[in-house]
């Protein structure tokens, strides 16, 4: 039988779900804007890693910057760190505190072992915490009594030029399975605007495991851990105090970590049950910026249970050090170069049933503190009436922060350099621009509003939209400060000190909609509209460099055909629109992706595809706030795969 008839629409609505309320809820009734993307829809869609599957959400906006860097955020605010998105990967949060944001070069993973991806656009930080601020994605991955057997896949392509991946999973004894798996990847570089090589290829492998256990009926154990290296390359720029005062060269990212996570959950009684995970995590990145190294232990509990016929309470108490240690370069200075921070934090979440099987109310809040802002409150109310069980109308309000990164206290580095006696340095001397951290710098603040509405229509056609209007206060910004001389007295410097000047709004709406007028065809279609106003105080000769009003397009629109022909042939189609950033010199695109597989038998698998077939390159990203690279433009690409399973 064909996957795609697996499930029907309804049965989709109603898969579980657990990232709204950390609790097992279906779809359907989640008071939150959530989408899922499911193992058939990224099998389906042909891409070729987690960051290009998120394409498939409304809401997101995913845009390469390279051939190894993505930038991806939620309701605006994009860059190559989306700060305002908190990530997870099974429970375990791959958002680093340095920067704010998630390196999804080191974010892969077996594409076959992913379960699903629950993507909440909206605030989520009165469960999940700091920087849950305009959304949630929580990657889970399969349990491994799903995976016994054996896969082994090899993809080339003209860009991807090589993808092999193997896992083996099988029993051990009565109450336990396990997984191995690795990863080897070669990917080639991109184009330059006119069309030379950007030297931005990349390589990399990982390896790891996991393992689940029952020990009894009551519990369930899980551990995993996994070992990564990678190595990519960067075109990048330099202000330098010396003619010709920016230098462009070629540099080396290299990466490489590991961790190990435990997980145990416990049935108390009816309802009742506890959960303890835990986990330990390294990684290390040298660069021509700096040579970063990080160690992270976490340690969470939660507590669901009943505490009458008509509401569920949880609560939780969490811990999570973080000791980092920077080396300094000649574009990056830290201070001091090494530190441990501590975060404390504990949640609480009432469900009221306020009117049984109809009107449903959740209240909760997370409360933390954080070496950077200290104590923050962040809490939450979410309303939803179930009038029937076709439709579905919900509403949320949410405070959210986004606490300061290590970058935004304590490191310097140099953005701009202008020569003497020139248009915007009247001095004699050179003056290099450097932004500086500023430890008074505090956390961003969010006040959301959203509305929402589901409406199954039939086994064939659901509707899914939101609204939102967000209200920022205390948003980065830069003040100049007093102009000195280096110490040398060869040229100026002017600092530019972090400080949170900026206010503003932004307002959306976001719509997905499912059709499967037939067994074997379905239709996908998700459409995204998005308004950021910002503000500044009029005396605040603010430099725009930390600006990002326009680093988000106003309109999305994507459109996926999925067609089985016959028991073996899949045929799909994904269509999407993307909306010029003007101030970046983007202009607006559309790509088409295809994928044609074959499966004669329950083994195999063969697998043609291409991506991009609409141009030859396009340029989807050319800012960064942090990082000088190049913008390089995302080449089309054409390629095969085969899947063996035994």
């Amino acid at each position: 039988m064909s996957p795609l008839t697996q499930f029907s629409l309804e049965e989709l609505l109603n898969l579980q779900v657990t990232t709204v309320s950390k609790t097992a809820e279906n779809q359907l009734d989640a008071a939150a804007a959530i989408y899922v993307i499911s193992q058939e829809d990224i099998r389906r869609s042909g891409v070729t890693s987690v960051a290009e599957a998120l394409r498939l959400s409304p809401g997101l906006h995913v845009a390469r910057i390279d051939s190894n860097k993505w930038a991806i955020s939620a309701r605006g605010f994009n860059d190559r760190f989306g700060n305002k998105l908190l990530v997870m990967i099974d429970g375990r949060s791959v958002y680093t505190t340095m920067f704010s944001g998630v390196y999804w070069d080191m974010q892969d993973l077996i594409l076959d072992d992913i379960d699903r991806i629950e993507i909440i656009r909206g605030p989520g930080a009165a469960l999940w915490g700091a920087n849950a601020v305009n959304g949630v994605i929580n990657i889970i991955t399969k349990k491994t009594a799903d995976t016994r057997g054996g896969l082994l896949s090899v993809l080339v392509g003209t860009e991807d030029q090589n993808i092999t991946q193997f896992r083996y999973g099988a029993p051990l004894g009565s109450e336990a399975d396990y997984r191995l798996y690795g990863k080897f990847f070669d990917r080639d570089h991109f184009s330059t605007r006119n069309g030379d090589n950007a030297d931005d290829e990349w390589s990399g492998g990982r390896a790891g495991f996991r393992m689940d256990w029952t020990p009894s009926s009551q519990d369930a154990v899980m551990f995993q851990g996994n070992l990564y290296t990678g190595e990519s390359k960067t075109a990048e720029q330099l202000p330098f105090s010396t003619p010709p005062y920016l230098d462009h060269f070629l540099g080396d990212d290299d990466y490489y970590g590991g961790y190990i996570l435990a997980n145990w959950e416990r049935q108390l009684y009816d309802e009742s049950n506890i959960s303890l995970q835990t986990y330990y995590d390294h990684d290390r990145r040298d660069n021509a910026y700096a040579d970063i190294t990080r160690h992270i232990f976490d340690i969470d509990f939660q507590h669901n249970f009943p505490l009458s016929d008509w509401q569920e309470f949880s609560w939780g108490l969490g811990y999570r050090l973080t000791a980092d240690d920077i080396d300094d370069t000649i574009r990056y200075m830290a201070s001091p170069a090494s530190r441990n921070d501590q975060l404390l934090n504990a949640f609480l979440q009432d469900k009221i049933e306020l009117i049984e099987d109809e009107l449903t109310l959740t209240l909760g809040s997370k409360f933390e503190h954080n070496d950077y802002s200290g104590f923050e409150i962040q809490p939450s109310g979410r309303l939803l009436w179930s009038p029937n069980e076709q439709h579905r109308l919900w509403g949320a309000i949410s405070r959210a922060v986004r606490t300061p990164s290590r970058f935004e206290h304590d490191i310097r580095f140099p953005i701009l350099a202008t020569p003497p006696s020139s248009e915007r340095n009247p001095l004699p001397i050179p003056v290099v621009a450097y932004v500086q951290g500023d430890e008074d710098f505090d956390a961003e603040d969010l006040l959301a509003f959203e509305i929402g509405y589901r409406y199954l229509f039939s086994q064939k056609l659901t509707f899914d939209a939101a609204v939102f209007y967000n209200q920022y206060t205390g948003l980065r910004s830069g003040t100049p400060d007093v102009l000195t001389l280096s110490d040398d007295g060869l040229y100026g410097v002017a600092p530019i000190l972090a400080d949170n000047d900026m206010d503003g709004e932004t307002y959306g709406a976001e719509i997905a909609v499912d059709y499967a007028p037939v067994e074997w065809w379905a239709w996908a279609l998700t459409y995204t509209w998005i308004d950021i106003q910002l503000h500044l105080p009029s005396d605040n000769p603010i430099v725009d460099v930390l600006s990002d009003e326009n680093g988000t397009p106003r309109h999305q629109a994507s459109l996926r055909s999925s067609l089985d022909i016959g028991e073996e042939i899949d045929f799909d189609l994904w269509l999407r629109y993307t909306d010029k950033l003007p101030t970046y010199d983007v202009p607006s695109y559309f790509s088409l992706d295809a994928r044609l597989s074959w499966s004669p038998g329950d083994n195999f698998e063969f697998v043609l595809g291409g991506q991009n077939l609409l141009n030859d390159s396009h340029v989807e990203f050319t800012r960064s706030n942090f990082f000088a690279a190049f913008p390089s433009e995302v080449d089309r690409q054409v390629y095969a795969k085969v899947t063996w399973t035994f």
